[in-house]
C-alpha cells in the first residue's frame, strides 16, 4: 500500500513569512505616507480656495464700481444734473427727483439693478471722503469681512491696517437737503492707512451710520 509523504521546506517557507510580512509593511509605510500628503495638500487647498474666492470677490465689487459709476456718468452727461440723482431702489427719496428719469434703478432713468456681492447689496450714498474736496461726494458703498478689508486693500497697494477705526457719516438722499452739505463727517483718510488713494477698506466704528464694520469705498462722481 502507497503513503503519500509530503517533504515541507520549512527553511525557505519563513522565508516567504518573512518575505510577505515586509512586503505588508512596505504597504502600509507607503498608504500612510500617501494618507499624509493627501491631509497636507488639503489644508493647502483650503488656502487656495479662500483666495481664489476673495480674488473673485474682488472682481466683482470692481464690476459693481464700474456699472455704477459708468451708468452716473451716462446720466449726467445726457441731462441730468448730479442733484436730481435718486440712488434708491424704490420709493425716492430725493425731493428733487420728480421722475423715473432721475432713479438710477428705473428703466427710464439708470436702467440698471443694485449689485449685490456675496449676498451683500452695494448701495450709493453721499459721503465726505475728505479726498480731493471738502464737499460730500457720491460714493460706492459696500460691507465685507474683516478677511475681505485686509484683501481688498492688500491688492490696492494699501498697508494693511483695515482695523484702524474711523467714524463716516453719510446719506442716501443726493438731494438739497445734503448734497450742499460740507457739515457731513470726513472720514479722516488723512489719519488713516487710505490716505493718498481714492478707493480702499476701512472699519467703520460709528453704530448709527450703516452699522459697525468693514466697508469698501471708492468716489464714483467727482465734484
Amino acid at each position: 500500500m502507497f503513503i503519500p509523504f509530503f517533504c515541507v521546506d520549512l527553511q525557505n517557507s519563513d522565508h516567504r513569512n518573512r518575505g510577505n510580512a515586509l512586503f505588508l509593511i512596505l504597504i502600509a509605510v507607503a498608504l500612510f505616507a500617501a494618507l499624509s500628503y493627501a491631509v497636507t495638500q488639503s489644508g493647502r487647498g483650503s488656502g487656495n480656495i479662500d483666495k481664489e474666492q476673495q480674488s473673485l470677490k474682488f472682481a466683482e465689487i470692481q464690476h459693481a464700481i464700474s456699472l455704477y459709476q459708468s451708468t452716473i456718468q451716462r446720466m449726467v452727461l445726457t441731462g441730468m444734473p448730479i442733484e436730481r440723482l435718486d440712488v434708491i431702489d424704490g420709493a425716492p427719496v430725493n425731493t428733487d427727483c420728480t421722475s423715473d428719469e432721475c432713479q438710477l434703478f428705473k428703466e427710464a432713468g439708470g436702467d440698471i439693478r443694485p449689485v449685490t456681492v456675496s449676498g451683500e447689496t452695494a448701495w450709493i450714498v453721499l459721503m465726505n471722503l475728505g479726498q480731493k474736496t471738502d464737499l460730500p461726494e457720491v460714493t460706492f458703498y459696500l460691507e465685507v469681512d474683516q478677511a475681505m478689508c485686509s484683501y481688498y486693500n492688500t491688492r490696492l497697494g494699501i498697508a494693511d491696517d483695515a482695523d484702524a477705526n474711523s467714524t463716516a457719516t453719510g446719506s442716501y438722499d443726493l438731494g438739497p437737503t445734503y448734497f450742499p452739505d460740507t457739515g457731513l463727517t470726513n472720514l479722516k483718510w488723512g489719519a488713516l492707512h487710505l490716505v493718498g488713494f481714492e478707493q480702499g477698506c476701512y472699519h467703520n466704528s460709528n453704530v448709527g451710520n450703516y452699522g459697525v464694520g468693514y466697508k469698501v469705498v471708492y468716489p464714483l462722481y467727482e465734484r
